[in-house]
């Protein structure tokens, strides 16, 4: 370790707010609309804090939704207080990345780290959703650090660093297979030290076991299977899922190394870091403590790939981790600047384009979001949603998008993909749905056969036109219809 005599609550302290004031500020400046998948994790957290244990679904982690529905005590409206974890989550990591950056490669290096965390548009943007991404990066590098500790100094470490990987595990499903795999990778830290650090080793062990047992107790209360991870497969099922969609997990593997990582990380910090990571410096730079990071960084690739999602979110630790390396690189460049002719000015240029690459990239985003024709976000959704909430009595609603059942408040059905009018009508009769809602956005495109009743003229007679459109945006229509039964259907005919 180096720099061990610098305080760091000062440091740690301005980056934090640096981060809070942008997070609240991009929060304010990109009105959001909740997505699908958060929509499992608002909902479980509704389900906590009403205490229904037995109607939860255990394969959603419930971390997140167990924050959300604490801080939901103290603010009314559940979908904000679930995206005001994410925004806190999103600016306390600082503080890891700050602390293990400057144990890494120094006090330059830490604090360049700390502020690219702090301006990073991507990660304000995760900040400002419903999602448990956020959550789940900031845990993953505080728990990197309290195990390095641990096997390093002891003490309470040795409580904090199982403790802070089994909350990993509650976080998301990769979380498990960490916890699990950082005894290996504390092997890293323990080789050739004359210490007995290994010895360390037994209390994360016991400590974990414990606790996963606790949980699976726990599981087994709620839902009378025994497991300590409901979404990861069994070894056998997981063998045969690599068996039968290797080929797919290989370019998902692909996909994020050669297109994600490189595109969310950008060319600026990408060149950065491979000074960093390749580049002989005067400064000290903890080795042994680059293996073990980059042992989880991995590790959380390779999870990621077998995935077969090649969506970014899922490599975020991994992306944050290679700014580590960024921010030596900076550092190293600057202190080469500096000593050219003009290189007090010059030495501040590479931390000067990082900040004005992430300042584009911000105003790019909002300039999308808030001066384009329609948003990207789709915000008629909610409008919609919110004015069948108010309007429309409840009843089982067939759309493409749940969201907009969501602000309803009304359950959803999706329509079948390929089919035509008059089989969607059957259908939601069927299912006995109320309302069917057609929108531009997705619908129309996703399913061409409903396309037509955008136009209520083409509406046929089990349709009855409830609001021709709840859009502001011409091209993202939003039609809503009530659908007439059978019965009804023939008594107004006869």
């Amino acid at each position: 370790m180096v720099d061990q005599k610098e305080r760091y609550g000062r440091d740690i302290g301005l980056f934090l707010v640096l981060a809070l004031a942008y997070r609240i500020g991009f929060f304010l400046a990109m009105p959001r609309v909740i997505a699908v998948d958060a929509i499992r994790y608002a909902e479980t957290a509704q389900q906590l804090g009403a205490g229904d244990f037995p109607g939860l679904d255990i394969r959603i982690p419930m971390l997140y939704p167990a924050i959300c529905a604490l801080v939901h005590g103290f603010v009314g409206d559940l979908e904000l207080a679930c995206r005001l974890v994410s925004l806190m989550a999103s600016a306390l990591l600082v503080a890891p990345v700050y602390v293990l950056a400057r144990a890494l490669h120094g006090l330059r290096a830490a604090r360049i780290a700390a502020l690219v965390v702090s301006i990073w548009p991507w990660l304000a943007d995760f900040g400002s959703r419903v999602a448990p991404e956020s959550l789940y990066v900031l845990l993953w590098f505080s728990s990197l650090w309290a195990f390095a500790r641990s096997i390093r100094h002891g003490g309470w470490w040795l409580l904090a660093a199982p403790a802070s990987f089994f909350l990993l595990h509650l976080c998301r499903p990769e979380g498990t297979f960490l916890l699990l795999a950082a005894p290996l990778g504390g092997l890293i830290l323990c080789a050739r030290t004359k210490n007995h650090s290994t010895r360390r080793l037994v209390p994360y062990i016991l400590i974990s076991g414990v606790l996963l047992a606790g949980y699976a107790c726990a599981i087994w209360a709620v839902s009378g299977d025994v497991t300590i991870a409901p979404r990861v497969p069994s070894v056998g099922a997981g063998a045969q899922f690599l068996y039968d969609r290797g080929l797919l997990v290989l370019r998902s593997l692909a996909t994020l190394m050669n297109e994600q990582l490189p595109v969310m990380l950008g060319v600026v910090l990408l060149l950065f870091a491979g000074a960093g990571f390749f580049a002989r410096g005067e400064r000290v730079r903890d080795g042994r403590l680059e293996s073990f990071v980059l042992f989880f960084a991995v590790a959380q690739l390779c999870l990621a790939a077998a995935s077969s999602y090649a969506h970014p979110r899922y490599i975020m630790p991994l992306i944050v981790c290679v700014l580590l390396w960024s921010a030596r690189g900076i550092d190293l460049v600057s202190g080469q600047a500096r000593g050219l002719a003009h290189g007090r000015l010059l030495g501040r240029l590479p931390v000067a384009a990082v900040v004005a690459f992430m300042g584009l990239a911000a105003a790019g985003a909002v300039a999308h979001e808030r001066l384009a024709p329609v948003p990207q976000t789709p915000r008629e959704y909610k409008i919609a949603g919110l004015w069948m909430k108010r309007n429309l009595e409840p009843g089982l609603v067939m759309v493409r998008k749940p969201q907009i059942g969501y602000y309803a408040d009304m359950p959803t059905v999706g329509p079948a993909d390929g089919v035509g009018i008059s089989e969607t009508v059957a259908l939601a009769r069927k299912c006995g749905a109320r309302y069917l809602v057609i929108d531009e956005r997705y619908t129309a495109r996703m399913i061409p056969g409903l396309a037509p009743l955008l136009d209520p003229k083409n509406a046929p007679a089990a349709l009855e036109l409830i609001k021709a459109d709840l859009s502001p945006y011409p091209t993202a229509r939003v039609v809503v219809y009530r659908i007439i039964g059978e019965k009804e259907s023939a008594a107004d005919g006869n």
